[in-house]
């Protein structure tokens, strides 16, 4: 499905997923497939917020973490559906610069917190 992410198999879902950012957009699929050759199928799982749906801002490397999901609580105590299952992603947000100077990531006050591209959640 994509060059940058991960492949993982989830017991709970059946198939193989993998999450996509196609190139220069702010949409977030999941990928999956019965095989891991394929067909695979997509699903818009998420949009990607404000600002960084707009210029210089470009999105990419949408990667699974089945390691953060919350197992230890069980599916009950998520409000989720027998069949149904959390899933962890993440992704990274950069900003395109025609110089390395005119990066808005290291100009001076950029990682003010109304400024910066780097916002643990």
């Amino acid at each position: 499905p994509s060059w940058e992410t991960t492949c993982n198999w989830s017991e709970v879902l059946g198939p193989w997923y993998s999450f996509n950012i196609p190139a220069f957009t702010t949409n977030i699929f999941m990928q999956t497939a019965a095989e891991i050759t394929g067909e695979w199928s997509k699903t818009k799982v998420f949009s990607i917020p404000y600002p960084f749906t707009q210029a210089p801002w470009i999105s990419y490397a949408s990667k699974a973490h089945p390691e953060l999901v919350r197992s230890d609580r069980g599916r009950c105590s998520l409000g989720l559906a027998e069949g149904e299952c959390e899933l962890v992603f993440t992704l990274i947000s950069n900003a395109l610069a025609d110089t390395p100077t005119d990066n808005i990531c290291y100009e001076p006050g950029s990682m003010e917190f109304t400024q910066r591209g780097y916002w643990p959640r």
